[in-house]
């Protein structure tokens, strides 16, 4: 499974896809799929003439641990994500109890 955003980016000048979710069952690991679906999105990107592709993921989940998108070639970048959850606003961080960090 995998989902793709076109973003337009004035200070790119362009389009921008980025791969947010790209998960294969960990039955089918190892086949080439995950192979697949990036040259997938990087043909997908060249249709809509992106200027840039981009992967959003977790330095904790494993495909980053193995170097899967080094091995796709793409650089990794010093960025950071800074989120809001709408709706959270009266309430601090100490009395939120469910799991954020996968949001």
């Amino acid at each position: 499974m995998m989902t793709l955003r076109v973003l337009e980016c004035l200070r790119l000048g362009g389009r921008q896809v980025s791969i947010e979710e790209l998960v294969v069952n960990a039955e089918w690991r190892g086949q080439g799929i995950g192979q697949a679906l990036t040259a997938y999105a990087l043909a997908f990107a060249k249709r809509w003439h992106a200027v840039r592709i981009e992967v959003l993921t977790s330095e904790s989940r494993q495909n980053t641990q193995r170097g899967f998108y080094v091995k796709a070639r793409f650089d990794q970048v010093p960025s950071r994500v800074y989120r809001k959850r709408l709706g959270d606003e009266g309430t601090t961080a100490s009395s939120q109890t469910r799991n954020t960090s996968q949001d």
